[in-house]
């Protein structure tokens, strides 16, 4: 793949990595719930095999942004009479850093990630938890910023945390 690919304009998957990156992706707390309810709840199992995916999906992203970065830094951006030359020149930095292995790599993870995300959504929940579970990754995969302020995501923020509280509270009896 050529560099055109790196410096194309922004896309949501990849303003997405940037705010992972940045601010990190946190896990659904499911100790508010872990007991019998997790070996029976085929949502509960779905969500798991999601979240890891959603974890190597996102570090596959920070390792892409990390050598695109390199091979900016390193090589640059084109100018018009030099296009030639400069593409050998990233072409062959390609090659030393494994960028275009990488950017696949990011990319096969983010269809996995996928792929096992309409897998949870399909499965039903058969808890509290494996419901929270499917609200937190929906969250997760389509919200634009973990503080984003416009609706719905404070609104589906705030639900998520009353539903986490309520199941605390079922979970001790209270």
């Amino acid at each position: 793949m050529g560099h055109d690919q790196a410096i194309r304009g922004p896309n949501r998957r990849g303003a997405l990595c940037a705010l992972l990156a940045g601010a990190g992706a946190t896990a659904l707390n499911l100790d508010a719930g872990a007991s019998q309810v997790q070996l029976t709840d085929p949502a509960i199992a779905a969500w798991n095999r999601w979240f890891t995916a959603h974890r190597h999906a996102v570090a596959m992203c920070r390792r892409q942004q990390r050598l695109e970065a390199i091979l900016v830094e390193t090589i640059g951006f084109p100018v018009a009479p030099d296009l030639a030359a400069h593409q050998a020149r990233w072409d062959q930095a390609d090659r030393q850093l494994g960028y275009s292995a990488a950017l696949t790599a990011e990319e096969i993870a983010f269809q996995v990630e996928e792929r096992l995300g309409d897998d949870l959504f399909a499965t039903p929940a058969r808890s509290l938890i494996g419901a929270i579970a499917k609200l937190h990754s929906v969250i997760t995969m389509e919200e634009p910023s973990p503080t984003d302020d416009q609706s719905p995501w404070p609104q589906l923020r705030s639900i998520r945390a009353d539903l986490e509280r309520i199941a605390a509270m079922v979970k001790g009896g209270n």
